[in-house]
């Protein structure tokens, strides 16, 4: 069968030079998806364009597609870097999705990596597919696709390492999360209620000309004398501050001002 002229990874020797780790070196067997696919949108972008549902796959040439190839006994994997290629990764990862859905599956995000998985069967992916942005031209593609259904334990393990997750683990991390969230909910309103203790306990004696009052604020403590008051705000002198933690420590372009606060951003020092 004739290959067509076109070569997944980079388009030229000159620019293979100047990208680190993109020059041309083994290619995938044909019968790797990875490589179908790419062989599917040459084909369609520049011979016959139509429906996929309507194309012999047998009589599609095949192209050389440049990456590294492991065939396991569960499974199949391709590792692609796309550099510039002629036929691009967005595009055979675009066709991918389109056998995904002939295969009766659909793409979803399901841990770190993008899966074809059938809807009633969301554990036992189709294939699997996770691209990594390298740099400002460059994109790594692991294409993972099983020897055969039902896939053996390699595949799902694989899958796993590469940060794939079963519907029971993405159950359990969102048991945690609310968990997490209940105990974060619960500690803000704990602090919020000693808050509101300690201002009542307080505001009757901030409530006095001459008391000293103190705020902390972005790693700097602020001391001020009260003023003067109303029934919500207190009227302050601000009259020094220091690191907090270092009293002898000033920073740097402080001046005393007069200000008008509201008591609950203050303490009594």
């Amino acid at each position: 069968m004739k290959q067509l002229d076109f070569e997944l990874g980079c388009k030229t020797a000159a620019v293979a030079a100047l990208l680190a780790g993109c020059a041309l070196g083994p290619t995938l067997p044909p019968d790797h998806l990875y490589a179908k696919a790419a062989s599917l949108v040459a084909y369609e972008r520049n011979l016959h364009p139509a429906n996929l549902e309507q194309v012999d796959l047998s009589a599609v040439p095949p192209i050389k597609v440049n990456g590294v190839a492991a065939d396991q006994p569960d499974y199949l994997q391709s590792r692609i870097r796309d550099c510039g290629a002629a036929v691009g990764a967005n595009d055979v990862i675009r066709e991918v999705g389109r056998i995904c859905r002939l295969r009766g599956g659909e793409y979803r995000q399901q841990g770190a990596i993008d899966v074809c998985a059938k809807p009633t069967d969301p554990d036992h992916p189709l294939l699997a597919v996770s691209a990594t942005r390298l740099n400002a031209v460059c994109t790594q593609v692991v294409l993972t696709e099983p020897r055969s259904q039902p896939a053996g334990p390699g595949y799902q393990k694989v899958l796993i390492e590469q940060g794939f997750k079963t519907q029971a683990t993405l159950a359990l991390e969102g048991v945690l999360r609310q968990a997490e969230l209940q105990q974060f909910q619960a500690q803000q309103a704990q602090e919020k209620a000693r808050k509101q203790a300690r201002l009542e306990r307080e505001l009757p004696l901030m409530r006095q000309r001459g008391a000293s009052v103190c705020q902390e604020s972005n790693g700097i403590t602020y001391f001020a004398y009260v003023d003067d008051f109303t029934a919500e705000r207190l009227k302050l002198i601000v009259s020094s501050a220091f690191f907090t933690g270092h009293p002898g420590i000033a920073p740097g372009g402080f001046t005393q001002e007069v200000i008008w606060s509201a008591p609950e951003n203050w303490h009594l020092c």
